[in-house]
């Protein structure tokens, strides 16, 4: 019956370009609408479509540069409400500057400059980004915006691709939207990493009505069914890794898991059943890691995953021959195709950054997810401490988010994830928004008085309830 009626709904919306078309269209006039108000809408715009790539699989779309778009749009927007914004540069911007130094001289150094240049111009684009983000959150109420929007996006393509593996009769491997989510294992790990996002929904939600908890549980629950889909072992991981984090940090674990459990097992019954022999296979193959590493996979036709070892292997070979600029970005591909007549990636976020940018450009990749970790732990110990609850339980879910990317990455390369840089940029914008805005201030911003409303606020506005931020540190 449940798949009965997904078809129906799927069959209805996601097979139909015409009703895609229009529901993305809706949505850019509602959030540019929003952004000419709220200037934070306009970066959760620019990351959203990051998120949903809506033109990849609608032919009505397909081409449009829906990603330039958003960004040229976000800059406009930002430039036309510049006297509400706040230009800052945290210290880990700083740092980010530094990486993009280095990657232009990987650009210049490299072989092939036409292939380095376009993932400069995205890390470039990205640093355009991040600073207008820095700019235009300066109270928990913008925070909680951006938190929203950019959990809406994951609900796009959550639904989406539900609807269309029961459209089509069957579970089916699904894939990313595009971008910098590609294909299945892209999206497995965008997915992993945005999880915490989901379940700080439902924590959010504890005190709602029973239809809003039940619908942010749902969402959860689908997020897991769509990662068990795409059969990526390195999800899996980072999933337990971040979700292994929230639970050591949570306050009331009991609660938590009488959650949690019910839902892992609905989800146990109605994943593919291939994905459980894809997780055992994670203990088999590490008894050939060593092997693999020194001598290749060996002469077989079967994909197994130990062989993204020997990928690690040539790509640490090439780091060590160049450690100052490395091969430049995107070359890792070109030397791999010319040895190996298969242009495959290194097929791990580290190996990938250390061939293309080098040991330097490696450490400095590496710094700046070190130091958002440890910024955001020092947030959680704060709000902790202070008992601003607002405060700790955001600083969770970026690290969670980001020790996702740290375990996932090291399987998949995506070096360019917008969602990593996202999460690296919610760091600072959160301890400042907490700092600038303290938790009283909050309260009485986020529930005006019966009958009062704060001019501008998201409720006079139209913004629904469910996107509607509440004050949690009293």
């Amino acid at each position: 019956m449940i798949q009965l009626i997904l078809k129906i709904i799927g069959t209805a919306t996601v097979a139909q370009p015409v009703v895609m078309s229009l529901f993305f269209i809706a949505y850019y006039v509602y959030m540019i609408r929003l952004s000419m108000r709220f200037p934070v809408a306009a970066v959760g715009m620019y990351f959203g479509t990051s998120i949903m790539n809506p033109q990849l699989s609608n032919p009505l779309l397909y081409g449009l540069p829906f990603a330039k778009f958003a960004a040229a749009l976000c800059l406009l927007i930002c430039l036309f409400n510049r006297k509400k914004i706040h230009f800052r540069l945290p210290p880990i911007y700083v740092l980010y500057v530094v990486f993009l130094l280095i990657s232009l001289l990987c650009t210049f150094a490299s072989d092939d400059p036409s292939l380095a240049m376009k993932r400069f111009e995205e890390f470039n684009k990205l640093g355009v980004i991040m600073f207008l983000a820095f700019a235009t959150v300066s109270a928990r109420e913008d925070y909680d915006q951006l938190f929203w929007f950019t959990l809406f996006a994951f609900w796009v393509n959550v639904g989406k691709n539900i609807l269309e593996t029961q459209t089509l009769g069957r579970w089916g491997s699904v894939h990313g939207s595009g971008g910098w989510i590609g294909d299945s294992n892209d999206w497995a790990l965008a997915l992993a990493m945005s999880l915490p996002l989901f379940y700080h929904s439902i924590r959010h939600r504890w005190t709602d009505s029973a239809k809003k908890k039940a619908f942010m549980v749902l969402t959860l629950m689908s997020a897991l069914l769509v990662m068990t889909i795409t059969s990526s072992r390195g999800a899996f991981l980072a999933t337990a890794g971040s979700i292994g984090f929230l639970l050591v940090t949570e306050k009331n674990r009991m609660r938590t898991l009488k959650l949690l459990i019910p839902v892992v097992l609905i989800v146990a019954v109605y994943m593919p059943s291939s994905y459980t022999s894809q997780i055992k296979s994670i203990f088999t193959l590490s008894s050939q890691v060593d092997q693999t590493w020194e001598k290749g996979p060996g002469d077989t036709s079967e994909y197994t995953g130990v062989e993204r070892v020997y990928f690690w292997h040539i790509a640490y070979e090439m780091m060590k021959e160049h450690p100052v600029t490395g091969l430049g970005w995107g070359n890792f591909q070109r030397v791999m195709k010319e040895l190996t007549g298969n242009g495959v990636v290194a097929h791990s976020s580290w190996f990938q950054v250390g061939a293309d940018a080098g040991m330097l450009g490696l450490a400095v990749f590496i710094g700046l997810i070190l130091a958002s970790i440890l910024h955001a732990l020092r947030l959680v110990k704060r709000g902790g401490d202070s008992g601003d609850d607002w405060l700790r339980d955001h600083a969770r879910v970026l690290v969670a988010g980001l020790i996702a990317f740290v375990i996932g990455g090291s399987f998949i390369s995506r070096e360019n994830s917008e969602l990593l840089f996202l999460y690296i940029a919610m760091v600072p914008m959160l301890s400042f928004a907490a700092r600038n805005d303290p938790p009283e201030s909050a309260a009485e911003t986020a529930q005006p008085e019966r009958g009062k409303s704060r001019k501008g606020s998201l409720a006079v506005y139209g913004l629904p309830p469910e996107l509607r931020p509440k004050a949690e540190g009293r």
